[in-house]
């Protein structure tokens, strides 16, 4: 499992983030999502840099963690860390973070529920990949999402693994056509059976 824990870090009071194929982050601005996705980055890959050019330097451990120690101090001001008693950790091999807003989450419903739509009724296949092409239909359980309001991460998925319609605002009206044409063809083929 890949994932992002911080704990009072800047503007983030908490927060356990756990990466799917696709991840995606919403909240207004200011709210930590483009810090959530330097520390993503920094973590993973830039602490491997460092690390690679420590060895093939032939550097001790202690050069390691200085040099780390001061990149960190460089990408992220320490007042938003250094008496906060803050804590920043990840498990990860590569990972993607995206950050959005409500139209494009909109779109990755769409994604979630054409995928789910033709595992369930797989006779419709045909008819759904003219909606939504198949090779963009996400299976059930490879998507996250979660907003960040007043410093704390919350999943915005609802149990049906869809993104919950409460953070769909200005959901444009083809992406809104799009969702109800899915909705239709379930409900017409329902009734049909």
């Amino acid at each position: 499992m890949r994932k992002l824990t911080v704990k009072n870090f800047s503007v983030i009071k908490e927060a356990e983030l756990e990466f799917g194929k696709i991840t995606v982050l919403i909240g207004p601005p200011s709210s930590g999502k483009s810090l959530l996705c330097k520390l993503t980055y920094f973590l993973e890959a830039q602490v491997i840099v460092i690390a690679v050019e420590s060895l093939l330097n032939g550097n001790p451990w202690t050069d390691f963690v200085r040099a780390a120690a001061r990149d960190f101090n460089t990408w992220f001001s320490t007042d938003g860390w250094l008496r906060r008693n803050s804590k920043a950790t990840f498990s990860s091999q590569k990972y993607t973070v995206e950050i959005c807003g409500p139209y494009i989450l909109s779109a990755f419903n769409n994604l979630i529920y054409a995928g789910q739509l033709a595992k369930e009724k797989p006779e419709l296949k045909d008819e759904i990949a003219k909606m939504v092409p198949e090779h963009f239909w996400i299976e059930n359980g490879n998507f996250r999402a979660y907003c960040i309001h007043d410093g704390q991460l919350k999943s915005i998925l609802s149990e049906s693994g869809l993104i919950n319609g409460d953070y769909l605002d200005s959901v444009s009206e083809t992406i809104g056509n799009e969702f109800d044409s899915l909705l239709r063809l379930e409900y017409d083929h329902t009734e049909a059976s």
